[in-house]
């Protein structure tokens, strides 16, 4: 059975993280055997413990830290990934697409990459280089969205067809719950409130600030609530903005949690004031749950929140326009049941993990294929064979 390594380098959990466990558990019953490569994420561990997925650490991590010091990483990685016995290597997220890509060449494996957000690369775009620089060693590019695939296509001028798009997919029956608030008393949910809910990892980039000053603006009742379900460096600082702006009473900071499912059957909506996203798994939950979604119109979430549909789209950083949505489906019972109900058609038809299994396993059919019939023989050098000893 041909072993798919899967490489990430973050520390937290958060869509890409989901992904890479989704698909392992997925990928073993059409023939592939899992293995997960991290630098020390507990989540990760977590997780494949759970489902008993082989995980491992991987080796160099304080050379793979700086571009500097890349030189030293790769070798290493390289010796690491002929040791394993690894037939294909599947990295995830900027840095271990663009780092392990020479580790791969060096190896002789063949290398797929798959790049969950831009943010990275807006911050400074050219860093779109170093993908240009994968795609030419031969890694296959996958983007989450159509919108991240026009950018970096438009930006690196990449030839039609060198990266390609595979939208994220949830296992949607997991959602598919019956519950009630008087069934879980400990959040303290009374029958006839307005829950909101938001979950991502606490950080600028998602919008929490954004989020709390349109909460704030809202036409004043006990009845709404609002769920802030993640962790992340910006913890202290939106409990903060929650205590200066007087909401300790009808918001909740929540975590992280392994109870998401339920946590979005017990809401009425969905909210997500991201400043940059790829495909957000979050929302693709929210969808599967029946919810409506309030969402900034950024990266690919105009890919799953079609205007006036299923929710609504309001632009980034601005919390007045956000506050006026919230207003409109917190006071419309109705829009809100319709706007769920087309939620879940739009992720049953959409966003299966299935579907998204079935694409990522074609490629390593074809990867595997090729490899068979043009096997890569890139010779090293005196000086890698002794950095490899």
């Amino acid at each position: 059975m041909p072993k798919v390594a899967h490489f990430i380098d973050s520390h937290d959990s958060g869509g890409a993280e989901t992904l890479v466990v989704e698909i392992c558990r997925k990928i073993e019953a059409r023939g592939y055997m899992p293995e997960v490569y991290h630098f020390g994420n507990l989540w990760l561990e977590e997780k494949c413990r759970e489902y008993g997925i082989p995980l491992l650490l991987a080796p160099g991590h304080k050379w793979y830290k700086s571009a500097g010091t890349l030189p030293l990483f790769i070798p290493v990685f390289a010796k690491f990934l002929r040791e394993k016995r690894v037939d294909i290597l599947h990295s995830h997220l900027f840095g271990p697409v663009t780092g392990a890509c020479f580790a791969a060449y060096l190896a002789g494996i063949p290398h797929i990459g798959t790049l969950h957000d831009i943010y990275t690369i807006e911050a400074k775009k050219r860093r779109v280089r170093y993908i240009q620089i994968s795609s030419l060693l031969g890694t296959r590019l996958v983007t989450v969205s159509r919108q991240m695939n026009t950018y970096l296509t438009k930006l690196g001028k990449f030839n039609d067809g060198a990266l390609q798009t595979i939208v994220n997919g949830m296992d949607l029956d997991k959602f598919n719950l019956s519950i009630s608030r008087e069934e879980h008393p400990e959040f303290g949910l009374d029958p006839k409130d307005i829950v909101l809910i938001c979950v991502g990892r606490l950080e600028e980039i998602k919008g929490h600030d954004i989020l709390l000053k349109a909460f704030g603006l809202l036409q004043p009742g006990r009845h709404i609530k609002l769920l802030i379900v993640g962790e992340g460096p910006c913890r202290q600082e939106i409990e903060r903005q929650i205590s200066e702006q007087g909401l300790q009473q009808n918001v909740r900071m929540l975590g992280q949690r392994n109870d998401i499912p339920y946590l979005l059957n017990l809401s009425d909506c969905f909210v997500l004031s991201s400043r940059s996203e790829g495909l957000s798994c979050s929302i693709i939950e929210a969808m599967a749950a029946g919810l409506p979604v309030i969402a900034t119109d950024v990266g690919g979430n105009s890919e799953l929140v079609m205007n006036g549909e299923n929710g609504y789209l309001v632009p980034p950083d601005h919390a007045g326009i956000l506050s006026l949505r919230l207003q409109s489906v917190i006071d419309d019972t109705a829009r809100r049941k319709k706007f769920g109900e087309m939620s879940l058609q739009f992720a049953r038809r959409q966003y299966s993990l299935d579907a998204m299994i079935e694409k990522y396993t074609a490629n390593y059919d074809a990867m595997l294929e090729k490899q068979r019939v043009f096997p890569m023989r890139h010779k090293t050098t005196i000086k890698e064979k002794s950095a490899l000893r």
